[in-house]
């Protein structure tokens, strides 16, 4: 599913960031850009329809350009020329595309703040939402709930998310890439505290 703000940055943030030095990759990068021009052209099938498009198949050799963040960070996320030609124009993003951006914006863009924020792999709600192949007899008498934690559980082993003060799940419905974002999850009962914003509007308003 297209996701508009990504894709207007999320090239140029590989080229820009630092993480794109080699020349070899940039020219990956330059034969990837011009796909568009060398493969079949998008057909729309239906105007008031955007999934009725044809989209051009990616039919290069794979080439890894990028370990977002670099080695030895953890949890590097390799991007190849075939996630990239993911943002041209008529293309379905691929989750290593929303993964490597939100990635990159803690990290980059929201660095101060990175520690009280928790981002989710994009497979964490479809892992968390799926349906056991078949009915296993340790899972058999627990309750919903209780069978998609176990399916979760060891995704947070070393991070405490009630810590947090924000978690980000990026999600994929009905080919549409949506973000959740819960706010407080350790909070156990409302916090009232004043906002000085309201308070200065209120003056100006009544002077």
């Amino acid at each position: 599913a297209r996701f508009d703000v990504i894709t207007k940055d999320s090239e140029e943030i590989l080229l820009k960031s630092g993480v794109l030095k080699d020349s070899k990759i940039k020219n990956v990068v330059s034969e990837t850009r011009s796909l568009r021009k060398t493969l079949s052209p998008f057909e729309s099938c239906n105007d008031d329809d955007d999934l009725g498009e044809s989209r051009a198949v990616f039919n290069e050799p794979i080439v890894k350009l990028i370990v977002y963040p670099p080695p030895p960070a953890k949890g590097g996320i390799s991007v190849t020329n075939e996630d990239l030609h993911c943002l041209n124009e008529g293309e379905f993003l691929n989750d290593v595309i929303i993964d490597f951006y939100l990635k990159y914006l803690v990290l980059e863009k929201l660095r101060k703040d990175a520690d009280r924020i928790h981002v989710f792999s994009s497979f964490f709600y479809k892992r968390l939402n799926q349906r056991e192949r078949r009915n296993l007899q340790e899972t058999a008498n627990l309750s919903l709930q209780q069978r998609r934690h176990g399916r979760v559980k060891t995704w947070t082993r070393h991070v405490d998310i009630f810590q947090k003060d924000f978690i980000f799940v990026p999600l994929n419905e009905a080919a549409h890439w949506f973000l959740a974002v819960i706010c407080f999850p350790g909070l156990e009962e409302p916090k009232y505290a004043p906002n000085t914003l309201y308070h200065e509007n209120v003056d100006c308003q009544s002077s």
